[in-house]
C-alpha cells in the first residue's frame, strides 16, 4: 500500500478554535472575504476546512467571478477560524474571526496586499510562511536532502529564527495576546512536522527503526486544543504518530492472520493508554478510519465501529465515519460489483459488466507505483496456473493519468498478458474505481464472481501464492 506523506510545510490549513469573550452586544457572525487578482481572472475561489481524521479538505464556500471581476465569499462563524483559500493552482492561508471583512488582492508579480478588518493576523501568516519556506530551502538545499546531523542543526536554527520573527511580527502588527499565543504554538507544530517527515523517510528505508535523535513519539504533544483548532500540521503529525506507535507493527502482507485484528488490539491500547479523553476519542476514530480504509468492514472493524458509537454517542467525528461505513456497506461480499470502464491499448472500451459469467481478478495499479510493479512477475506466474481455464479473467486497471506511460509499460512486456485497460475518468478528473471501491492506496486486488457479485474487495496479492490460487479455484467451482 502506498502512503504519500507531504514533505514540505503544510501552511494552507484550517484551524477552528475558541476564544472566551464577554460582551453585552450581539456580535455579527458573518465573514466577508473579497478577493481580486489584477492580472489573472480566476474562474473560481474556494474556501475549505480540514477533517482532522481523514486529512481531507472540505469546501465551506465557493465563489465565481462577478461582473466587477472580483470574488466575494460570505460565510458565518461563531469562533475564530484559519482557512485554506484556493484559487487556480495556488493556496493561501487566512485567519478569520466573526465579523471580519477582509480584502485580498494579488498583483501580477504574485505579491499579496491585505486590507480591512482582519488584515493584521493574515499579514503575519503571509510573512511567517514566507520565512519558513526560505529556511526550509536555505543555501539552495532542501531540508529533507540533508544528512541527519545537518538536518537537526538546521531545525535548531529554524526554531531560533522563528521565535525571533514571531515576537517581531506580533509587536509590529499589534496582534492580540490570545491570537499570538495560538500562532506561536502552531509554529512549534510546523517545526515538529518537519522532524516527523524526516523521521518518516528515515524509518521507511531502515525497517521502521529510528535512532534516539529522531524518536519523534516522545516529542509529540497530546494536545486536544490542536485538534479543536484543526491544525493541519498537527493532523499530519498524528497520522504519522499512529503509524509509528501502532500501525507499523502490523505487517500488511500478513493481514489475514494479524493485520485485520490490529483494529481491536489498538483500540484496547488506546483505551488503556495515558491519553486525555478527547485524544482517546480522536485516536480511536483514526484507528477505525485507517483499518476500514484498508480492509473495508470485517467483523473486527464492525465491532470497533459500534464500540466507538457506544463510547462516544455525541462525537462530531461520527459523521464522516458513518459515511465511510455506509459506502463500504454497499460493496460487501455478495453485493453487485460497481461497473468499471476503461480503454484497451487499441482504444476499445472494456467494462466489468461485459465479463459477467467469468471470475474476474482485478488488479488496480499504476506505472508510478513501486509495489504494483513488484507484483508483476508474481502476476505472470498466477496467470500461468489458470492459462487453460477460460472462465477466469485477469483485469488490470491502470489509474495512470499519463496514458503514454501506461501504454509504454504494457507494450514493453509481452509476457504480461491479461486484459489491460486504463480507467475512464470523469469530466472533473475523478477516478470512479477509487471512489466506488473505497481505494485509498494501491496496489489493490479484488475478486468478482461469475454472477457479477463482489467476492472480495481486498483479495490476496499475486505474491500470496496458494492464498489467491485457492480463492480463485473456489469461485470457479461455484455456479
Amino acid at each position: 500500500m502506498i502512503h504519500r506523506i507531504i514533505k514540505s510545510t503544510v501552511v494552507l490549513i484550517v484551524v477552528l478554535f475558541s476564544i472566551n469573550a464577554c460582551t453585552s452586544k450581539k456580535q455579527s457572525t458573518e465573514v466577508i472575504v473579497s478577493f481580486r487578482n489584477t492580472s489573472v481572472k480566476w474562474k473560481e475561489v474556494k474556501l475549505s476546512i480540514i477533517d482532522m481524521v481523514s486529512m481531507q479538505l472540505t469546501p465551506v464556500t465557493v465563489s465565481e467571478i462577478d461582473s466587477t471581476m472580483k470574488h466575494e465569499l460570505k460565510f458565518s462563524l461563531t469562533k475564530p477560524t484559519l482557512a485554506t483559500l484556493q484559487y487556480g493552482d495556488k493556496w493561501f492561508t487566512t485567519y478569520f474571526e466573526p465579523g471580519y471583512n477582509l480584502s485580498i488582492e494579488e498583483s501580477g508579480n504574485g505579491s499579496i496586499v491585505l486590507s480591512g478588518r482582519g488584515s493584521e493576523p493574515n499579514t503575519y501568516l503571509q510573512k511567517i510562511s514566507q520565512v519558513q519556506n526560505e529556511m526550509e530551502n536555505a543555501g539552495g538545499i532542501n531540508l529533507f536532502q540533508l544528512d541527519q546531523s545537518s538536518f537537526l542543526s538546521r531545525i535548531d536554527s529554524m526554531k531560533s529564527r522563528q521565535t525571533y520573527l514571531h515576537n517581531f511580527y506580533v509587536d509590529s502588527l499589534k496582534i492580540s495576546a490570545s491570537t499570538a499565543g495560538f500562532l506561536d504554538r502552531r509554529n512549534e507544530i510546523v517545526i515538529l512536522g518537519k522532524l516527523y517527515n524526516y523521521s518518516w523517510n528515515y524509518a521507511t528505508s531502515h525497517n521502521y527503526s529510528l535512532p534516539k535523535e529522531l524518536n519523534v513519539i516522545d516529542k509529540t504533544p497530546l494536545d486536544s486544543a490542536m485538534l479543536n483548532y484543526r491544525v493541519a500540521d498537527y493532523a499530519m503529525i498524528m497520522h504519522m504518530y499512529m503509524h509509528f506507535k501502532y500501525f507499523f507493527q502490523y505487517d500488511e502482507t500478513n493481514y489475514i492472520d494479524k493485520g485485520a485484528h490490529g483494529v481491536t488490539d489498538i483500540m484496547r491500547a488506546i483505551d488503556t493508554g495515558q491519553y486525555p479523553a478527547s485524544m482517546k476519542e480522536f485516536l480511536s476514530a483514526k484507528n477505525i478510519d485507517y483499518w476500514m480504509g484498508k480492509y473495508g468492514i470485517t467483523d473486527d472493524i464492525d465491532s470497533a465501529y459500534n464500540q466507538f458509537k457506544r463510547l462516544y454517542p455525541n462525537s462530531l467525528l461520527q459523521k464522516d465515519m458513518t459515511t465511510k461505513y455506509s459506502r463500504w456497506s454497499s460493496i460487501l461480499k455478495g453485493e453487485p460489483a460497481p461497473n468499471i470502464k476503461g480503454y484497451s491499448i487499441l482504444g476499445e472500451e472494456v467494462s466489468l459488466n461485459s465479463l459477467k459469467g467469468k471470475v474476474v481478478y482485478i488488479d488496480v495499479w499504476a506505472t508510478w507505483c513501486g509495489p504494483c510493479l513488484a507484483e508483476i512477475p508474481h502476476s505472470k506466474a498466477l496467470q500461468g496456473k489458470f492459462k487453460k481455464d477460460n472462465d477466469v479473467v485477469f483485469l488490470f486497471v491502470s489509474i495512470d493519468e499519463n496514458k503514454a506511460d501506461w501504454e509504454a509499460k504494457v507494450k514493453s512486456d509481452k509476457e504480461w498478458t491479461g486484459s489491460h485497460i486504463i480507467e475512464a475518468r470523469t469530466d472533473k478528473g475523478v477516478s470512479p474505481i477509487l471512489e466506488n471501491y473505497q481505494i485509498g492506496g494501491i496496489p489493490r486486488y479484488m475478486l468478482i464472481d461469475k454472477n457479477g457479485l463482489i467476492a472480495n474487495t481486498n483479495a490476496p496479492r499475486p505474491s500470496s501464492g496458494s492464498a489467491i490460487i485457492l480463492e480463485i479455484t473456489r469461485l470457479l467451482k461455484e455456479k
